[in-house]
């Protein structure tokens, strides 16, 4: 399976190449079976958050932050997992770390090991899963060289602060590929990985899955997918509501391809179209709120733009395309995953920043309120924000903010500019007396603002009781 080593490896350089001219080759034709729709009017059309999760720069170590995913812990904090890898190529040497978010996904502690490189490449995370009431497991491949690569599995039984020891799950020689964010376990208890590669036990090649009956101690492979198109990659798998299994599938062919299982991922039926366009790339789906939730690069050529999210109500038969959630016309995205969480979505997806003799692939994190596809909304809540009009330099700028809202809003306030994080402020620290509207003092440190007018944005993270709402303010910096 070296060559679809290669294509994917030339379809991340096409695609950085392709930003680089602003242009792409056409793909093969894709009408698809995909409407337009729009969400409510009051639901936020921008995200809450917006900011590189994962930083990587032209002065930092880590150069390219990939296959994200985050996962609730059982306190209702956050637990991302994300490769950092010391260059942006698939073979250069990276680890795996973890960060923990307290407050919604505002800030995050310090990255931690989770996962040092054991391969002769580099190693990288493929899906976390609940196990148990703290329990977790964490599936991830280890890169050797471009032919061979093999999946490994590890627990922690202190949702994710520490690990156990990790264990070798597919054979030894073969080429076992997934993506980010890719392990999931269905109604019948069984966890399944979908992948694509070459297996040395049935001496095929192609889409399939491995899966565990028992937690993830021993893995079976699944029988092969018949392809539709050449070099099928990085699968995702959703369970349908009557428990038949849907494997979406990166291809060839200018549309994501599918693949459906009625055992619980064994045997799947042969590949045929969506009719959803796509590029070389690949593509997330979940369930919220009893839809089918997909984020895609909606493209007609190979370019890696812009990120769609899209719903389905007929179990993935169609689409309606709620909007955008970056650039058409410039940049870089893909790679995305997805939770929903207290009322709110959260994605992560690589970017591409460009310096004068590198680039670099950071982790971006986007927070949007889950009223995008949820239709059963929480109630609304308003901002209120007193603010002052100028300060000098280096000061503190008070603040004062109210939220207002029935029942009694919870959660966090963030001040923020574009993507750099000023404020956070827990309205849960704030006492528990009963009231509709809670009001907090947020401080700004205006140390990392420059003299001059800025425009601030105060973001309400709201949660499933409480829709989040956003305000902006106007703020001048004086010279001290």
């Amino acid at each position: 399976m070296i060559l679809r080593s290669t294509a994917r490896r030339l379809g991340l350089a096409t695609a950085i190449a392709l930003v680089a001219v602003g242009m792409a080759p056409a793909a093969a034709n894709a009408s698809a079976p995909v409407t337009s729709s729009s969400s409510t009017a009051s639901c936020p059309t921008t995200p809450l958050l917006d900011y590189d999760v994962v930083p990587a720069t032209d002065m930092t170590t880590t150069k390219r932050g990939f296959n994200g995913a985050i996962i609730e812990r059982a306190n209702g904090s956050l637990l991302l997992v994300a490769d950092e890898f010391e260059g942006v190529e698939d073979n250069d040497p990276g680890v795996i770390n973890g960060r923990i978010s307290t407050d919604d996904g505002a800030t995050w502690g310090a990255p931690y090991l989770i996962q040092d490189n054991i391969g002769d490449r580099t190693v990288a995370a493929q899906g976390i899963v609940r196990l148990g009431a703290t329990k977790l497991g964490l599936a991830f491949a280890v890169v050797d060289d471009n032919a061979v690569i093999s999946i490994w599995f590890k627990t922690s039984d202190d949702d994710g602060l520490t690990w156990n020891t990790e264990y070798q799950v597919t054979a030894s020689g073969g080429h076992y590929a997934a993506g980010n964010d890719r392990l999931v376990e269905l109604s019948n208890g069984r966890l399944i990985l979908p992948l694509a590669g070459t297996s040395p036990v049935q001496n095929e090649s192609g889409a399939f899955a491995i899966y565990s009956d028992d937690g993830g101690v021993t893995w079976d492979e699944s029988a092969f997918v018949e392809p539709l198109s050449d070099f099928p990659a990085e699968p995702v798998v959703v369970e349908l509501s009557d428990t038949t299994v849907m494997m979406l599938i990166r291809g060839t062919g200018g549309t994501i391809e599918r693949s459906y299982s009625t055992d619980f991922g064994e045997t799947w039926s042969a590949t045929d179209s969506t009719g959803v366009q796509s590029p070389y790339a690949p593509s997330i789906v979940k369930r919220i709120d009893g839809k089918l939730v997909l984020i895609w690069n909606n493209s007609p050529t190979e370019s890696r733009r812009p990120l769609t999210i899209a719903t389905s109500e007929d179990e993935g038969d169609t689409w309606d395309i709620v909007q955008n959630l970056t650039p058409s016309a410039s940049g870089l995205y893909a790679y995305p995953s997805l939770l929903h969480h207290d009322g709110k979505l959260y994605v992560t997806f690589y970017t591409l920043t460009s310096y004068p003799s590198e680039y670099t692939l950071p982790l971006r994190l986007q927070v949007w309120d889950d009223c995008l596809v949820v239709d059963d909304t929480p109630s609304a809540s308003s901002l209120v924000v007193k603010s002052p009009t100028k300060v000098k330099a280096g000061k503190v700028a008070k603040f004062d903010v109210k939220v207002k809202s029935h029942p009694r809003a919870k959660g966090t306030v963030v001040v923020r500019k574009g993507g750099q994080i000023l404020s956070v402020t827990s309205l849960d620290n704030l006492g528990s007396k009963a009231l509709k509207n809670r009001k907090a003092t947020v401080r700004v440190d205006t140390g990392s603002l420059a003299v001059g007018q800025h425009q601030l944005t105060v973001v309400y993270l709201g949660t499933d009781q409480v829709a989040s709402s956003q305000s902006t303010v106007d703020l001048k910096v004086k010279a001290p």
